[in-house]
């Protein structure tokens, strides 16, 4: 199935892309795609922990499952006060 992924701040700036479509197998999770797109971009990975995702505009933990066609945003960190 196929994913799209938005990269914003920090993350775009590794990547080095704002957007990609990527392939991952049927019901793949969040963490799944992760690790694929840390081989695909390395650096990718010193960010893993510092960053938040949402499936279709709804933030999301690492183990939901992604479905085809979704979109995935990959979203600096973010403070309150």
């Amino acid at each position: 199935m196929t994913c799209r992924v938005l990269f914003f701040a920090k993350a775009a700036e590794v990547v080095g892309c704002s957007k990609t479509e990527i392939n991952v197998e049927q019901g793949c999770t969040v963490e799944t795609l992760l690790k694929q797109l840390a081989e695909l971009y390395p650096k990718f990975m010193n960010l893993h922990s510092r960053f938040a995702v949402a499936i279709d505009t709804k933030l999301c933990s690492f183990d939901a499952k992604l479905h085809d066609g979704c979109t995935v945003a990959i979203l600096p960190p973010v403070s309150g006060g």
